[in-house]
């Protein structure tokens, strides 16, 4: 048995499970709405729903993607 591919098997197995957890904890975000103020638009005072790349208007974590409007 090579030693070399069960390493591999693991860290490849591990690295997937790491994925698959973060994706589920960024499941989990509720995505925020925001309102359109810009007048003569045609989002004016309409409901945008933040994309899930970037779910939050005021996210927690600094470095995290900011949603915002235009």
């Amino acid at each position: 048995m090579n030693p070399f591919g069960f390493q591999f098997a693991a860290i490849l197995l591990l690295l997937l499970n790491t994925v698959m957890v973060l994706e589920t904890q960024a499941a989990n975000v509720k995505p925020q709405r925001i309102t359109c103020y810009k007048r003569y638009s045609k989002c004016y005072l309409k409901y945008i729903t933040c994309p899930s790349e970037c779910p939050e208007i005021r996210p927690k974590d600094p470095y995290a993607k900011e949603c915002f409007l235009v």
